[in-house]
């Protein structure tokens, strides 16, 4: 599958991918051929009717989109089927029209890892609701999603916005941001506590950001005794 079949568009600093179908390994591909400099934020457009191939693989989905240096954002909009719950789940941001609907129809092909990341991510009850009936409303997962806009255009305007804000933060500090949260997903309190210190520490003892720092401070040093002396 090449990127074209994936319907791949570039928009300044924002790689749209609208994908009808799409399975793990063409997902790789197209992180290996996108470039995080250029398009530092991958937004997937699930249209009515996305049917995704991630069956019995999303432990490898879930790595791949926590460790890649994008910002993945998922949007539904419409009925979509199998596969789109895993995207959702691993992507970094959730949106969708307050009318779409997630239909399962393979239960059986589920990978194990996903019923328990999906009890955790949609909450005991309404996963349940989601295997048993095979299909369940958006208007119900509202605390799950970043945002239930009432259609696509108020979705666009507003996740403007948050592209904006994305584009502000320190690249490494998002990465860093990322991996803390994969990785302790699974994790007791104390143990992703540690993770969380170890990382951070990591990013705070680097030469450069001991530079940063102490430029920062020596500024406001200056400005101080400017202030302190003015006043006395």
């Amino acid at each position: 599958m090449s990127t074209s079949d994936l319907a791949l568009e570039k928009r300044g600093d924002l790689a749209v991918v609208s994908p009808l179908s799409l399975d793990i390994d063409s997902l790789v591909n197209l992180i290996g051929s996108l470039d995080c400099s250029e398009t530092p934020v991958l937004l997937f457009d699930l249209k009515d009717g996305t049917s995704l191939n991630f069956s019995g693989c999303f432990s490898r989905l879930f790595d791949v989109l926590s460790s890649c240096n994008f910002i993945v954002v998922s949007f539904i909009d419409g009925t979509v089927r199998d596969g789109v719950i895993e995207l959702a789940i691993a992507s970094d941001l959730l949106f969708a029209t307050d009318s779409s609907q997630i239909l399962l129809t393979k239960i059986e092909k589920l990978d194990p890892s996903l019923l328990y990341y999906g009890l955790r991510f949609f909450g005991w009850v309404r996963f349940k609701e989601l295997l048993f009936l095979g299909i369940l409303g958006v208007d119900k997962l509202r605390d799950c999603f970043n945002g239930v806009f009432e259609n696509r255009k108020t979705f666009e305007v507003e996740f403007e916005k948050v592209k904006r804000e994305i584009l502000e933060l320190n690249p490494r500090g998002v990465l860093a941001t990322k991996k803390v949260i994969s990785w302790s997903y699974g994790m007791g309190f104390e143990s992703a506590l540690l993770l969380e210190k170890d990382v951070f520490t990591y990013i705070f003892g680097r030469e450069e950001t001991k530079d940063s720092l102490n430029s920062f401070l020596l500024r406001e040093k200056q400005k101080f005794e400017r202030r302190f002396c003015n006043e006395v």
